[in-house]
This record gives structure tokens, sequence and C-alpha cells, in this order.
């Protein structure tokens, strides 16, 4: 048997694919209920018959602003999962979550009953390929160990997948394996994901906008959005253009410029991309990691404009290991010219001319 976890929907839906690209029989899925609508998203899942069984469990993801209720609430919630594990039987664990804390949980739980169970890393997105799991400030091994934890700390790990390896920059724990990209025409696979996470494929909002800019998440450093974007959107004709919100925002900062806003913006990424041929759209964005997972995890090929250069502040903040990584995942691309980093407003136009996206 093999036990899988799922936190954020991106590692649920890495776990659906690795098991059935991979025609796993024997899969159980903990889901963590760490995001809203995770115990109907666990429903719906079991539903689908991907797993053997889907145990939905208490949230043990240990975030920030931390505080004794919340520290409290993790080694609570964490011990019921201990006692649920100690009671099965694995051969393998898969994980794909970048923290020693919720790690260990389910590696202390697991051990118990298997002490001979194969430890599997299943890559965590970007990070994974730029920052080493094994290296964290002592006091997060200490607070595994105060807890009672075995702690997971990457040197027990026997492989970790990757869906690039070649992009791999860092040092890596256990035998590093090529993953299986996700097959737009496996069915099974594509009604799994669809299912799970509720996706109505009657209503595309992308299908007629060949645009797609990808709205930024909160940033390190403060500049004006507006007059960052304002010419920008003077450049672009905004009839091709949809505006794909951040999950993490209540409302847009594209709301009142007569532009159209994808209505649903929590939907994952991973999942509008399995529905659509993103080879013929155009995504746009400061520096949106999402931009690059149609490449890494489907092997297409969108258009993507990365515009941080054009940014008003210095755009070290983003880090140099990131950046690098981004320019890397250009570097896979068979056309590279469909991967445009501009260094002034005027290549930008230029640009957006060459290709179609500008006003006439």
């Amino acid at each position: 048997m093999r036990a899988f976890i799922g936190t954020v929907p991106f590692t649920i839906i890495e776990a659906i694919n690795y098991v059935v690209s991979n025609e796993v029989q024997d899969a159980d899925l903990y889901l963590v209920k760490v995001f809203a609508d995770a115990e109907k998203v666990g429903k719906q899942i079991e539903e689908t018959g991907v797993f053997q069984n889907v145990y939905i469990v208490e949230d043990v993801l240990l975030t920030y602003p931390i505080t004794v209720k919340k520290c409290m609430n993790v080694v609570k919630n964490g011990k019921n999962i201990i006692r649920a594990l100690e009671k099965k039987k694995y051969d393998y664990c898969y994980y794909n979550n970048s923290g020693w804390l919720i790690n260990s949980i389910f590696y202390t739980g697991v051990l118990k009953n298997n002490p001979d169970v194969k430890n599997i890393f299943l890559e965590h997105g970007y990070i994974s390929y730029i920052r080493r799991y094994d290296q964290r400030p002592w006091q997060v091994g200490m607070l595994v160990k105060m807890a009672g934890l075995k702690c997971m700390d990457g040197t027990m790990l026997d492989e970790i997948h990757m869906f690039e390896p070649e992009l791999n920059c860092v040092e890596q724990n256990g035998k590093i394996i090529k993953m299986k990209k996700f097959d737009k025409n496996n069915i099974r696979l594509k009604e799994a994901l669809n299912k799970s996470f509720h996706y109505d494929t009657e209503n595309n909002e992308y299908k007629d906008k060949r645009v797609i800019i990808m709205e930024q998440g909160p940033l390190k450093v403060e500049f004006d959005k507006a007059a960052f974007w304002n010419p920008i959107l003077e450049i672009l004709d905004l009839k091709q253009v949809i505006i794909k919100a951040h999950p993490r925002q209540k409302n847009s900062d594209f709301n009142g410029r007569g532009i159209a806003i994808s209505r649903n913006h929590t939907l994952p990424w991973e999942i509008e991309t399995l529905n659509h041929n993103m080879n013929d759209k155009v995504q746009i964005t400061i520096f949106s990691g999402a931009c690059t997972s149609s490449k890494m995890l489907f092997g297409d090929e969108p258009t993507v404009i990365f515009l941080y250069k054009l940014l008003p502040v210095d755009y070290s903040f983003l880090g140099t290991e990131l950046v690098q990584f981004a320019d890397k995942v250009g570097e896979l691309y068979q056309d590279r010219s469909k991967y445009f980093i501009p260094e002034t407003l005027g290549e930008f136009k230029e640009y957006c001319q060459k290709i179609g996206i500008a006003k006439e």
C-alpha cells in the first residue's frame, strides 16, 4: 500500500496525476484541511475512485504568525494523525510539502508500524529546485523534537521525483527520478481532476481570450500599481485580454478598468491549464510562477511575458535563484522567442505588435 499526503491544491493535483499516470492501484490519500472547501474536495476525490481511501484530517500546517494556540492545535491534531497511521501498513509514503513539521508528523506515524517504508518526495513546485529541503533553521528541528516527533529532515528520503530534473540546482537527498507530466489525452486523469475540483467544462472563461494577465500575489516591495499597469494596458488590445485574479486576493487590482476578469479565480490554475490548448495563449505577469507550470507540468509552450524588469523598484527582491530558475524554464522552449522578458516599455510594445496583441 501507498500513502499520499495532500495539503494545498497543487499537492493533491500532483498526487492524482502520479497515481493515474503510473496506474497505481493501492493508494490512500490523507487530505489535510488547509484550504477552504478542502472537505468538499476530499468527498469529490473519493467519488473518482483514484484512491482506495481518502482520509480527511485536521490542519497540521504551522503558518505565520506562529502563536501558542496554533502550536497547541497542531500538536493535538498531529497526535490524532499519528494514532490513525500507526495502525496502517504502508510500503511507500509520498511527501510533497516543504515543511518539516507536517512531514515529521506523517513520518512518525507511518514509521511506527512500517519500519521498512520507502520515503519518496514529490517536488513542491519551483521551491524544490532552488532550495535544499534538508537545510532549516535549528529552531525548526528543535520544535519538531520538542513535539516528540521523528524529524523528517530529508536524510531518510529514498527518492525525489521531479518534472524537470535537469533544472535542479541544489543537492537533493535520495535518487532523483523524472516524474511523468500531465497527459491531457488521458481521459481518466482529466475526468478525475475536473471532478475533484468541480470544473465546469461548459463554462470556459478563457476560450475566446488570447491574452491572460496573471495577477501577482503579495510582493515584498511597494509601488504604485496603477501607474505601473496603465502604460501596459494602453498598449494591449483589451478585447483579447482576461485577468486571472490571484486566489489570495479578495478584489482584483483591475476592477473598474473595463477588462474581463475571471470569476472563478480560486480554481487551481493547473485545472484551467489542463482544459485549454495553452500553446495559443499569451500569459503576461510581473513574476508569477504559474507561468512556468504549462511547460513544466504539461509540456505546453504558451507565450510568456515577464514584466519584472519594468518595475519602478529594484527587482532583486525576487531572489537570484528564482530568476535564474525562470530563465532555465525558458531555455526548455523549442521556440525560445515565445518566452520574453522586456527591459523597456518600448520593447514590450514592439513584441506585442509582433505577436498581434497590441491595439491597432
